[in-house]
């Protein structure tokens, strides 16, 4: 089986112009076809530096439950997704 790796970036939202974490994956589903997984988790306002690894240590499996989700409802099989381990 194709492994897909789910990137787990920080970076701007798509909508508007905040700080965010984001999962983001290209995969394949079930019937061949590409399909985009993604979320984000907007950053707090007057994220620190120091505050960062706690920021990731919430958002990581608020995200992951997410793109499981997108996947299920995708035809994606969840077992071909490579999660980014904190």
């Amino acid at each position: 089986m194709k492994k897909t790796t789910v990137l787990f970036e920080g970076g701007t939202t798509r909508i508007g112009d905040k700080g965010c974490n984001y999962m983001l994956a290209n995969a394949v589903n079930a019937d061949g076809d590409e399909v985009e997984l993604y979320a984000e988790y907007e950053a707090p306002e007057g994220l620190t530096e120091d505050m960062v690894d706690e920021f990731d240590r919430k958002s990581y499996p608020v995200l992951k439950a997410e793109i499981i989700r997108q996947a299920e409802e995708n035809g994606v099989d969840v077992d071909s997704l490579e999660f980014f381990q904190l």
